[in-house]
């Protein structure tokens, strides 16, 4: 087919090209964002036909919550929405009713009349070749990743995604997925020998837009807590311990848990996010290790530094010894001895005092 198709043709084909498909509503606990492409009028033959188009897409995801190096697969959905479609000839605007909501794909209609003359061998379509690609990334790119970013969307429904939370130390970080779509329309044309297409080729680009807005979901990442720093002891007795340790205590760590092990009894002595000391029972003259935990609201935890040491022996015990008990049993009876003799002596002093007074 040599030269410009006709543009009865032209004008026939557009008008009765249609797209099918249904707008779609967020589902629950999805976001939906309402995307609009306006694509600027675009001559088919300079000086007699033009066209232009404005359509919308109905993009959706969901809100993300992860933990520090968690991976989650998501979706990304797009669904036609209401579009426009306007030829203009010779000035004129020619509204295209039953393209009504957006197409996606190559949407052909044989032009009438080629078959007929050709006994059915030969056909000829006009194609309207549309197509959409997004590109998603998260906005603070220190907190996650998205794989893959770009997709090339060949029919409506959803796309998946992979996140990878980053593998890092705080609370809790906020940041979104955004998501941007761009759609293209052109014109092209195909021929087919017997229902077999031999020959395609593009007329013209009609348009390439960025649509507006993007799609943004919110994206949390709970980062692992930071670990304290536990510190030497400045004092170990031989029946227990006290222990401290210093740091920045994340805002959504939930409680912190004291370790002690001596390699056969384990002891873990949970505390508040507030506590900075505690003392612990311990056993003379054993070695121990001991490391301090801080756990957030999620159950994520970071270890301290461990801490080696032993605790002394135990000092000597004193007998309790009764003081009856005490000395040797030949003082005792030396003293019992002694005794009896003073009561014989003071009764023999008695006795002489009593005659001299008679």
């Amino acid at each position: 087919m040599r030269g410009s198709l006709p543009l009865g043709s032209l004008v026939l084909s557009l008008l009765v090209l249609m797209a099918g498909g249904i707008p779609a509503a967020a589902l629950d606990g999805f976001i939906s964002a309402d995307v609009h492409f306006e694509i600027a009028q675009t001559d088919l033959i300079p000086g007699v036909a033009a066209v232009r188009a404005s359509c919308n897409v109905t993009a959706s995801g969901e809100p993300l919550a992860l933990r520090a190096n968690e991976t989650a697969r998501t979706t990304i959905g797009a669904a036609p929405g209401p579009c426009s479609i306007v030829l203009v000839l010779f000035g004129l605007d020619v509204g295209l009713p039953l393209v009504n909501t957006t197409p996606l794909g190559r949407s052909s209609f044989f032009i009438p009349g080629i078959a007929t003359a050709t006994f059915g061998l030969v056909d000829v379509t006009l194609d309207l070749v549309t197509s959409l690609n997004s590109t998603t990334r998260v906005e603070d790119p220190r907190l996650a990743t998205v794989d893959p970013t770009d997709v090339a969307w060949s029919a409506w429904g959803i796309a998946l995604l992979d996140v990878q939370a980053a593998d890092g130390f705080g609370s809790n970080a906020t940041s979104a997925l955004n998501t941007t779509f761009v759609y293209t329309m052109a014109l092209a044309v195909s021929v087919f020998a017997l229902s077999v297409e031999i020959f395609h080729a593009d007329l013209t680009a009609i348009g390439s837009v960025i649509g507006t807005p993007s799609l943004r979901t919110d994206l949390s990442v709970d980062l692992r807590p930071h670990a304290l720093v536990l510190g030497p002891l400045s004092e170990v007795r031989h029946d227990g311990a006290t222990f401290a340790w210093a740091g920045s205590v994340d805002p959504d760590v939930d409680h912190l848990e004291l370790f002690v092990t001596d390699g056969t009894r384990n002891a873990s002595y949970r505390l508040g996010p507030a506590a900075s000391t505690v003392s612990v029972p311990l056993v003379p003259s054993t070695h121990y290790t001991a490391w301090i935990v801080a756990v957030d609201g999620s159950g994520q935890a970071t270890p301290s530094n461990v801490i080696v040491f032993d605790t002394p022996g135990a000092p000597p015990t004193v007998p309790n010894v009764p003081l009856e008990t005490q000395g040797t049993p030949a003082l005792f009876w030396v003293l019992v001895v002694v005794a009896g003799l003073l009561g014989a002596i003071g009764y023999g002093l008695g006795l002489l005092r009593g005659r001299r007074e008679e």
